[in-house]
């Protein structure tokens, strides 16, 4: 018997062959992951930009669209994990994957009630392709290597913030039209919903033993059990202000730009592309931080880092506007961008690491329910968009300061849900802590009291 892990092998033989068998379901594990984060990464280059630029182009039935799509985002979540069970993960991310290339492809001819017939569509495989995701990962993950592995997703997947934006930038500031972007952004949908067919099905131990058959009335049952756990009840506020924040870095943020001054249009997608790049460095940096220092440090050092820049755009915003500078106007903007992209990048890593180390027995209620959260927020305040500048002013900081204490209460939470509740992160056994005693039926540990 190990004393430092508790577990020891009946020969050296199978010592070898469990290594190799981990280190073999390890690489594959790997594998499905990168697979699944590039393939998320080419079909939201695409959509991303598109949902960055319908406040732009689309102005007030661009608002509505995306208000119409997070709210069936929102309400085909209650279904979604009994979906997904059926049609196993692979299936159920490609299905989503084919509304996003629809909604995408709606754009070419933007007619009203194509491109909100297109959003409802989309909203209902979201709900499929995010609680597939979540499910996916979970599986390919251990409790160990759950915050390694979210931070190698979304930092894989928001490289689609910083393509994305640039290519729509470099094709509107040389005066193409808009329908050939929209052609290039379907294409490349297309071909990342290709991608995802390389995807496999995976089957945990922990899965294949409760395996069984399960009624929608037993999916929506688990749904609601799981909303009104104490652990996903001192979730929520940090889920809302993850909501909040899709509808404030991709709509009320990008407006601000060009609310008094349309013909900055093209200095969107360079400053959302610096956006995709911090969110894909904080993605990295705290995926791994988490699981050196813990996740409580990385939750307060993303909050502060969006509280700056929400702070900055309240006081400052448009105080660039003529007669200054263009060109200081870029400045303020990449680097509150900035601030935003690091933030969203460690919230992303953090949340979905917490409900699949929470919730690791019940992966597609547990992300359902947080997607139900996350996107009714979201569309709801898509819906209060898209009106004139002097109006947008004052809802910009009634946003911001909503915003700001769904944050600082949401982060309270999570520190007492840890507390108080159940540990948000794998906690390491000190060595030496464990004492041996064998018997002649078999082996069990002791916890040793001298210490």
């Amino acid at each position: 018997i190990n004393a430092e892990y508790g577990v020891v092998p009946m020969s050296e033989h199978d010592d070898l062959t469990n290594k190799d068998e981990a280190e073999f379901s390890g690489k594959d594990d790997r594998f499905r992951i990168l697979v699944m984060s590039f393939g998320f990464c080419g079909l939201f280059t695409a959509f991303n930009s598109a949902q960055n630029l319908q406040s732009t182009f689309n102005k007030k039935v661009g608002y509505f669209t995306m208000g119409v799509l997070y709210i069936v985002f929102s309400l085909t979540n209650f279904i979604s994990p009994f979906i997904v069970k059926k049609l196993k993960e692979k299936y159920s991310i490609i299905l989503g994957a084919s509304m996003y290339v629809l909604f995408i492809a709606a754009n070419i001819h933007p007619l009203t009630w194509t491109l909100i017939t297109a959003g409802a569509l989309n909203g209902a495989g979201a709900s499929l392709i995010w609680t597939g995701q979540g499910s996916y990962l979970t599986k390919c993950s251990s409790k160990e290597t759950l915050g390694k592995n979210s931070g190698i997703f979304f930092g894989i997947f928001m490289i689609n913030q910083i393509i994305g934006n640039l290519i729509a930038s470099i094709i509107l500031t040389f005066g193409v039209k808009a329908v050939y972007l929209w052609i290039v952004f379907t294409v490349i949908a297309a071909l990342s919903l290709m991608a995802l067919f390389l995807l496999k099905n995976v089957e945990t131990q922990e899965y294949m033993t409760k395996k069984k058959e399960e009624s929608l009335s037993q999916s929506l049952a688990a749904l609601v059990l799981i909303l009104i756990k104490p652990e996903m009840l001192l979730l929520i506020c940090i889920m809302i202000y993850s909501g909040l924040s899709q509808t404030y870095f991709f709509g009320y943020f990008t407006n601000c730009i060009t609310v008094h001054t349309p013909s900055h249009k093209k200095m969107v997608g360079y400053v959302m592309a610096c956006f995709g790049f911090f969110d894909v460095l904080g993605s990295f940096v705290f995926g791994r931080l988490q699981d050196k220092v813990g996740r409580k440090p990385c939750v307060l050092m993303g909050g502060l880092f969006v509280l700056c820049s929400s702070l900055l755009i309240n006081f400052f915003y448009d105080h660039f506007e003529p007669p200054h500078k263009e060109w200081q106007k870029f400045l303020f903007y990449i680097g509150t961008a900035g601030l935003n992209g690091l933030s969203d990048g460690a919230f992303n890593t953090i949340i979905y690491a917490t409900l699949g180390f929470i919730f690791k027995s019940s992966p597609q209620a547990a992300f359902a329910a947080f997607r139900f959260i996350q996107s009714t927020c979201t569309g709801i305040m898509f819906f209060t968009g898209g009106s004139d500048a002097k109006s947008f002013d004052d809802r910009l900081r009634l946003t911001i300061v909503i915003l700001d204490c769904f944050l600082v209460v949401g982060v309270c939470c999570y520190y007492i849900l840890d507390l108080c509740i159940t540990p948000v992160e794998f906690k390491n056994i000190p060595k030496g802590n464990l004492n041996i005693n064998t018997t002649v039926t078999g082996t069990r540990l002791t916890e040793d009291k001298s210490r």
